[in-house]
C-alpha cells in the first residue's frame, strides 16, 4: 500500500527519489559462501578414507573404508510483493511525468525505477541476514512461535523485522545444533574485549582438546597455516569490525597495527578477517568460507540467480486500479564438514 506524507505539490523538487542506505549482501559480495543451483533440493556428496596406509606386505590385507555420504539442502519459496494505487500520485510531485489519463494508468518511470532498485537492495539485504539468522520457529503462522529476542536477536535490525527470517533454518543455527561443530559459548562484545574473542576461537581450532571436541580438533589443526581466499577466514558483523578496530587501536600489545590502518586492510594472525552486512552481532565463525565449492564448508542453494532480480510489476485484473510488484525465490543453506567449523556466540538457537 502506499502512504502518502508529502503533500507539498507545489514550487520545484528533485527529479529523482532518495532512499535509505543498504548495506550490500556481503556474503555473496565477499564470496564467504559456495552457491550451487538446484531444484527441490541440493544433495552435497562427500567422500572419506581412512586406514589405506599401511606397513609393506607381499601380500596387503584391505583394512581401509571408504564412506560415501551426504549433507542434504532443502531450498524453500517464499515471496516479494506489494500492490499499491498509481491514482493517488496523481496528486503528487509524480503527476507530472505520469499519463494524463486515469484508467489504468502505470507509476511515473522514475517512480518505477527507483522503487524497484530499492526493493532489490532490501531484498539481498533481507537474503544476506536470512542465511545466517534464518530459523522456522520465528514464524509466525506457528502455534508457539519463538520471538527473535529469545535466541539473542534484536526485533529489528537494519529495518529487517527479524521473525520474517523464518523460510529456512540458517547455518547458525545448524551450526549449534550439531554435536560435532566446535561450538564455543560467547559473551557480549566490547571495544575492550572482542579481540580476545578472536583469540579465543583461535586457540580452540589450535588446541588438543577444547569443550570435548577431542581428537576431531586434529582436523581443524589443518586449517592453521592456510592463508588467503581459500584459508582459514574469520566471519562477524559490521558492528563486532567497528568493536575490533576499536580494540586494536586501544591495545598496544599488537605491534603491527597503525592507526591509521582499516581492519580490512589486516589480518588476525595473519588470517583474512570479514565483516558480513547480515551477520549477527556477538558471533564468530571461523572455517574454510569462500566461493570455491571444493574447498569451502559453506553452501547455498537456490533455484535460480535470476529470481533475486526477476521482478513483475502488473496491473492486477479488472476492474481494480491497483498494481502490484512480484517475485518468487526459492533457496536454503547448509555446511559440508561441520567439523570443519568453528562458531563462538552469546545466540541460543540450540534446541529450537
Amino acid at each position: 500500500m502506499l502512504n502518502i506524507q508529502d503533500t507539498s505539490y507545489a514550487g520545484r523538487a528533485s527529479a529523482y527519489l532518495i532512499t535509505r542506505p543498504v548495506a550490500k549482501a556481503d556474503t555473496f559480495v565477499k564470496g564467504v559462501i559456495a552457491m550451487q543451483e538446484t531444484d527441490k533440493q541440493f544433495v552435497l556428496r562427500r567422500l572419506e578414507i581412512s586406514s589405506f596406509i599401511q606397513p609393506y606386505s607381499p601380500t596387503p590385507i584391505d583394512g581401509s573404508t571408504i564412506t560415501y555420504d551426504a549433507n542434504i539442502i532443502p531450498i524453500n519459496l517464499f515471496n516479494i510483493y506489494t500492490t499499491f494505487n498509481p491514482v493517488d500520485l496523481k496528486e503528487t510531485w509524480s503527476a507530472e511525468d505520469m499519463q494524463r489519463e486515469l484508467l489504468n494508468v502505470p507509476l511515473a518511470p522514475t517512480d518505477s525505477t527507483f522503487l524497484l532498485m530499492h526493493m532489490f537492495e532490501l531484498t539481498n539485504l533481507f537474503v544476506d541476514q536470512l542465511i545466517w539468522r534464518g530459523d522456522t520457529n520465528f514464524d509466525l503462522r506457528n502455534p508457539n512461535p519463538i520471538d527473535p529476542a529469545t535466541v539473542g536477536l534484536p526485533e529489528v535490525d537494519q529495518r529487517i523485522t527479524q521473525n520474517q527470517l523464518s523460510f529456512f533454518n540458517g547455518l547458525i543455527k545448524q551450526i549449534q545444533n550439531d554435536p560435532t561443530a566446535n561450538n564455543l559459548t560467547g559473551y557480549v562484545l566490547s571495544a575492550t574485549n572482542s579481540v580476545a574473542a578472536l583469540q579465543i576461537v583461535y586457540t580452540a581450532i589450535t588446541s588438543a582438546s577444547v569443550n570435548g571436541y577431542g581428537n576431531n580438533v586434529g582436523q581443524q589443526v589443518a586449517m592453521v597455516g592456510q592463508y588467503g581466499d581459500d584459508g582459514l577466514r574469520f566471519l562477524f558483523s559490521k558492528q563486532t569490525q567497528i568493536l575490533l578496530e576499536q580494540n586494536y587501536n586501544i591495545t598496544t600489545t599488537f605491534k603491527n597495527w597503525g592507526f591509521s590502518e582499516n581492519l580490512v586492510d589486516n589480518a588476525f594472525l595473519g588470517y583474512e578477517m570479514v565483516a558480513i552486512s547480515g551477520f549477527p552481532n556477538n558471533t564468530i565463525l571461523a572455517s574454510y568460507c569462500n566461493s570455491d565449492p571444493l574447498k569451502s564448508q559453506l553452501f547455498f542453494a537456490y533455484n535460480a540467480m535470476d529470481d533475486q532480480t526477476n521482478l513483475e510489476m502488473k496491473q492486477l485484473p479488472f476492474p481494480s486500479d491497483l498494481w502490484g510488484i512480484k517475485g518468487t525465490l526459492k533457496m536454503g543453506v547448509g555446511t559440508g564438514w561441520m567439523d570443519q567449523i568453528t562458531l563462538w556466540t552469546n545466540l541460543n538457537y540450540v534446541g529450537n
